[in-house]
């Protein structure tokens, strides 16, 4: 999945890792964080209440915003199964 922190919009900082979704798909789970559902990808930390995006990756591999800027930082447990998801032609 592709996580963003979105408080510095299309700029904030971005992951692609595992996550991991309640029976009801309420509530999400990455890196020892807990997000509550709002919403078509958005997604509050219940901690820090920082607003979050959610989504499937994309094929491409262009998984920020148009306007997005930043590195993403792909979690290396998963790396090889990223690279067979994603298509860089």
């Amino acid at each position: 999945m592709y996580i963003k922190n979105r408080r510095n919009r299309s700029k904030g900082p971005a992951w692609i890792g595992k996550v991991e979704f309640s029976k009801s798909g309420g509530t999400a789970y990455f890196n020892d964080k807990v997000f509550k559902h709002f919403g078509k990808g958005h997604y509050g930390d219940i901690e820090t209440g920082d607003s979050y995006w959610i989504s499937g990756i994309k094929k491409n591999g262009k998984d920020r915003h148009v306007f997005g800027k930043g590195k993403i930082q792909i979690d290396k447990l998963i790396v090889n199964e990223y690279l067979q998801l994603v298509d860089f032609v």
